[in-house]
Formats: structure tokens, sequence, C-alpha cells
């Protein structure tokens, strides 16, 4: 074979490897979190129990914690564009809790609580519906919760909680930030109207 026809299919293999689509972006998507939810009253006046929000602990198999979803663009070279939010997904859940705890008056307090409440993110999954001339976007948050009398360090209650919610979309970012933040407050409002976790303060 020719010397340049070999130099020239090296350098046709060379480009191939270079657009072959193994290469991986990650885009800065902050998530910008604050809570839109309507919590109701859980207590008629502040129960004598106190309440903390300890640690959420990251269970996803992931190497960034900042990680929404890694999105599978679908075209022939199929890049992977991952979606990074502003700081640790858990630290927004841990903040949206703890803000939810507050508004539906529970007695919270940082410093020497009578319970402890942590746990881990188990999943962040979103789903789409594509039409023909919008889309649906419906993430799925799921966490399981556990809450820990701070005197002997038993754990008193457990539940699984998954937020969700349905967003149509035409395609823009805002839409789909909208959509995570309405799972994590629908996240948030479950936990602290769970019947079972207030029954631990009465």
């Amino acid at each position: 074979m020719h010397v340049r026809t070999v130099r020239h299919l090296a350098l046709i293999a060379f480009a191939a490897m270079l657009f072959s689509g193994c290469a991986e972006t990650k885009e800065s998507f902050p998530l910008n979190y604050t809570s839109n939810a309507s919590i109701p009253a859980s207590f008629a006046s502040k129960p004598v129990k106190s309440i903390d929000v300890g640690k959420i602990t990251d269970s996803r198999s992931v190497d960034d914690p900042s990680l929404i979803i890694t999105k599978d663009k679908g075209f022939v070279n199929r890049t992977a564009s991952e979606y990074i939010a502003e700081k640790p997904i858990v630290e927004i859940l841990e903040g949206a809790i703890d803000d939810a705890l507050n508004k539906s008056n529970y007695s919270t307090d940082k410093q020497s609580p009578s319970y402890e409440l942590y746990g881990n993110l188990v999943s962040l999954d979103l789903d789409t519906t594509s039409g023909l001339f919008s889309e649906e976007y419906r993430p799925k948050i799921m966490v399981k919760l556990y809450l820990k009398d701070t005197s002997n360090g038993q754990v008193v209650w457990n539940d699984i909680f998954i937020g969700r919610s349905k967003v149509k979309s035409h395609g823009s970012p805002e839409d789909f930030r909208t959509s995570c933040n309405l799972a994590i407050d629908d996240l948030a409002k479950q936990v602290v109207t769970s019947e079972s976790l207030r029954q631990c303060f009465r």
C-alpha cells in the first residue's frame, strides 16, 4: 500500500476516534431551589420534642454528588451530557426538608434536638414523554429517612418517600429546572405531613 494512502487512512482513523462521541460534557445547571409548596401546619402549637435535619447520604452510583441527571441525547454519536447543580443534591434536599419542618410548625433545634432526621438519597431519575410540539418532564426523587432519638441513639421511625412532578415544556431549560424543584417540594411536603412521623412528637 502506498505510504501516502496509509497516512491518509491513519488520519481518518484518528479523526473517527476524536469525534466518535466518546466525549462526555458537563453542563452547569443551578437549581436555585426555593420552596413554593403550600405546607399545612402539622401542629396547632410547637411540640415539646424538637427535631433537627442531619446528613442525607448520597447512595447513588455517581462520581459527582452535584449530578442531577445524565441525559443520553440518543444521537448516532451517543454523547452523554451531565447536568450539574450548584451544590450536592443532598444538601439541597436537607435544606428543603428543614424549611418545610419550620413552615409546618415542628419545633426545630440545631443545638440539642430530641430527634435527628437523617437518611439516604436512593435515586434521582427523569422520565420524558415527547409529543409533536412539546415534551413532558417527570423527575422522581427517592429518599429513605430515619428518625433517631438523640438521648439513646435508637432509631424510632423510618420511611421511604418519592417526590414527583410533571411539567410540560417546549424544550426550555427553565421548565426542566421547575420540574426538579417541584419534585423537591413534593418530597419535602410528604415528609412533614407524614402521620407516622408526627406521631413521634405527640
